[in-house]
């Protein structure tokens, strides 16, 4: 049986005032949602931790199956984007452009990430910044507005650093310090940040970019936030470790970090209605992650309404991939999830909020237990309590692929029912 499992982005929200305490989602015309939790089984699953915030990166990690001690930060996921292979001995950060104030007690952050920069400005100031500073090699490489990824390449570099950038508007920069650890290495990696972020603001500071943004009245880039440091890590690709064939189908680059990390395919789409068609018209894969960003955007920049009309629009367009496999559900031959990976709350002073999120299973092999909407508030009332990571073993459940616990078949302890065992000749 196949798995299509929709990802909504953010979709989970708090009570907002501006639409009488209800919910985007509860707020939101969604017959299609609506009629699919009907037929389904439902509830709602807490991504990790209970009141324990993720970024998408780490939820989509953990549901995916991974244990979180082994998640190696976002800094690997954003360099698995555009770094073909990873390198053993390299440390890779995320590094972005910012306008910040020096003062008495230290560096005001006046603006985390200078979105205005243009592609010129941004190579011409990157001209400037070091490539080698004791016998450590250090390289560039741009990705979307003012991010790039940096690699470091030298003798006894840790990843176990603190980030310099605050995160949060109006902050301060941080000094880089060992992170959980009194090791040497990482002690020495970041006194060499905090070296090389100073470095890079002398120069940046009278920069021929930063003069003429100044004369325009733009704010200049004059200092640099470095963050989620990390090194290639090794872990038992989706497939091995499940037994099926994964592809994550988004929009965004993000999502190939992750399947890059957990060795899934990745196709990217153009709309989601593209996206749509190419789950039900594919024949290879036994997992399809669909994956919308649109209401974790609207939660972030566009308010509460503004969410609730975008989780229409995606309603609608997911009646497509409704109708599209009701006849082969009821054939047992797809089982359909539909969830979210955090939630976002449209107002709050918290970027993601450890809430949990609502789910629904729809399949031949499941129970469906009475429903009728899907939202935050409804599908409380539903059979499932969850957690993030029940999720793959559960559709393993749903998918009938999954194995006796303790029985051994083959010589590797595997979650699934596999495919060929060596026979005795």
């Amino acid at each position: 049986m196949k798995t299509i499992l929709v990802l909504l982005d953010g979709l989970s929200d708090r009570p907002q005032k501006e639409l009488k305490g209800k919910t985007p989602l509860q707020a939101a015309h969604t017959p299609n949602m609506d009629a699919l939790a009907a037929l389904s089984e439902t509830g709602t699953m807490i991504p990790w931790k209970p009141g324990i915030p993720l970024g998408t990166e780490a939820a989509h990690f953990h549901l995916m199956g991974y244990p979180m001690e082994d998640f190696p930060g976002r800094g690997i996921i954003s360099a698995l984007t555009v770094e073909e292979e990873l390198e053993a001995d390299a440390l890779y950060l995320m590094k972005t452009w910012a306008y910040l104030k020096k003062t008495e007690e230290g560096y005001r952050v006046l603006q985390r990430d200078l979105t205005d920069l243009t592609g010129e400005e941004v190579s011409a100031l990157s001209q400037c910044l070091p490539r080698e500073m004791d016998g450590i090699s250090i390289e560039w490489q741009q990705q979307e507005g003012p991010h790039s990824l940096l690699k470091l390449k030298g003798k006894d570099l840790d990843h176990r650093v603190s980030d310099s950038d605050p995160f949060y508007p109006q902050g301060w920069l941080h000094q880089v310090m060992a992170f959980e650890t009194e090791d040497e290495k990482a002690i020495k990696t970041a006194d060499f940040l905090n070296r090389y972020i100073i470095k890079t603001m002398e120069r940046l500071k009278n920069h021929p970019v930063n003069q003429k943004r100044i004369a325009e009245g733009k704010e200049p880039a004059n200092g640099i936030l470095t963050k989620w440091a990390g090194k290639k890590p090794v872990l038992e690709p989706f497939q091995q470790r499940y037994g099926m064939k994964g592809v994550m189908l988004a929009g965004t680059k993000l999502l190939k970090g992750v399947a890059r990390l957990t060795g899934m395919d990745y196709v990217r789409y153009e709309s989601f209605q593209q996206g749509i068609r190419w789950a039900l018209e594919d024949k290879t894969y036994d997992y399809i992650h669909l994956h919308n960003k649109k209401p974790d955007d609207a939660s972030h920049t566009m308010g509460a309404t503004a969410k609730k009309k975008i989780i229409e629009t995606i309603d609608q367009e997911l009646g497509i991939l409704i109708q599209g496999t009701k006849e082969k559900i009821e054939k047992g031959e797809i089982l359909l999830i539909l969830t979210s990976d955090h939630t976002t709350a449209s107002d709050g002073k918290m970027i993601h909020t450890g809430d949990a999120v609502p789910i629904l299973f729809c399949g031949k092999t499941l129970r469906p237990d009475g429903v009728k909407k899907f939202d935050e508030k409804s599908v409380s009332q539903g059979s499932l309590r969850m957690s993030g990571s029940d999720l793959i073993p559960l559709m393993m459940n749903y998918t009938e692929r999954s194995l006796f616990y303790s029985y051994r078949m083959g010589g590797k302890a595997l979650r699934y029912v596999p495919t060929h065992v060596p026979r005795l000749k």
